[in-house]
């Protein structure tokens, strides 16, 4: 290749170079604004759904002792709304946990309004209230309770783990 030729083709890739640096530049931006706009959104989500999260825990460890104590829950609406957001904007690994929280929380709720419940009412007049029944079913309940603390652990360390 002669002198001429490389110089007519390092004029054009110069005047292309030019000509395409603000558009490339323009998408780095926007990619920036996007992620920063995310990053944002998903903070706020992960910090509404570590607090909906932390008072279904207490609930659970305080239901597993007392199944009949009249406790505060977590606004359905509110939670409805915290778990569509994590499905819009959290990652696949915070998504993860939350599902395999959330299926341990519904078999609690499960077992604590269809049996424990139910027979612990009946006992609360009756004279034995400490039942080995009553007893185990407690049990039964504590062990779920600590599967919720242990997949509240797991959805933390995956939000904190998302952030960095």
């Amino acid at each position: 290749m002669d002198s001429e030729s490389w110089t007519a083709i390092t004029g054009i890739a110069g005047i292309a170079g030019t000509a395409l640096a603000p558009i490339v530049v323009e998408r780095m931006r926007r990619k920036s604004v996007r992620l920063e706009q995310l990053t944002g959104q998903r903070l706020a989500v992960y910090a509404d759904l570590l607090r909906v999260t932390a008072r279904i825990v207490d609930n659970a460890d305080f239901w597993s002792s007392v199944p009949v104590a009249d406790l505060e829950q977590a606004d359905p609406n509110e939670l409805d709304r915290v778990m569509s957001q994590v499905q819009v904007v959290a990652s696949k690994d915070v998504q993860e946990a939350v599902k395999g929280f959330s299926s341990t929380v519904h078999e609690f709720n499960r077992k604590l309004d269809l049996i424990v419940r139910p027979y612990h009412e009946k006992l609360v007049g009756g004279e034995a209230v400490d039942s080995e029944l009553a007893i185990r079913q407690r049990m039964d309940l504590g062990t779920l309770a600590d599967a919720i603390r242990s997949g509240y652990k797991e959805v933390e360390k995956k939000v904190r783990s998302d952030l960095k």
